[in-house]
């Protein structure tokens, strides 16, 4: 059997300058690539503000929001939109070397709320060694307008080791 289970790219990075203790400004950038889903690319880059709701060592809950620049070639329509941005993120970290979390990220087009992106992405990861850990996650992308023959949903479960140095 030759078919093609998952073929993907992505890149990303952050920066959060802290505004006070709990409130920060940050900007974002990220370039997806996917085969399966017929995504050429989408880059997605914008500042915005968030605000950590809690702050512990073991717990965090932020949210926040932001307008992001998304350009992207999603079959064969090439497309560029400033985007609402609004997000959340739950980490709990029950013990040394683990922990368990959640997030959700929603992006309406300005020009038109019925076309999104919405992702949402839950995971956990516990400490196998000081440092070799296993972690599952299960993340589901949903876009409005998905290339031609291609669904709107796209469950993707991992699970595999991460190593710190």
């Amino acid at each position: 059997d030759t078919s093609v289970q998952a073929q993907n790219l992505r890149a990303f990075g952050e920066y959060k300058r802290m505004l006070s203790a709990r409130n920060y400004a940050y900007f974002g950038a990220e370039y997806l690539h996917d085969d399966i889903a017929d995504i050429s690319y989408r880059v997605t880059t914008g500042p915005g503000v968030g605000r950590y709701c809690l702050k512990s060592p073991a717990r965090q809950f932020s949210t926040e929001v932001g307008v992001p620049y998304i350009t992207e070639k999603v079959g064969e329509t090439t497309d560029d939109r400033i985007a609402l941005r609004a997000a959340e993120r739950l980490e709990w970290k029950p013990a040394a070397g683990s922990r368990i979390w959640e997030s959700v990220e929603y992006m309406p087009s300005t020009k038109d709320f019925k076309e999104s992106l919405i992702n949402s992405e839950i995971g956990a990861e516990a400490a196998m060694h000081t440092w070799f850990n296993l972690r599952v996650v299960c993340q589901n992308k949903y876009n409005s307008e998905p290339a031609d023959d291609k669904q709107r949903n796209d469950l993707i479960l991992i699970a595999g080791f991460s190593s710190k140095f």
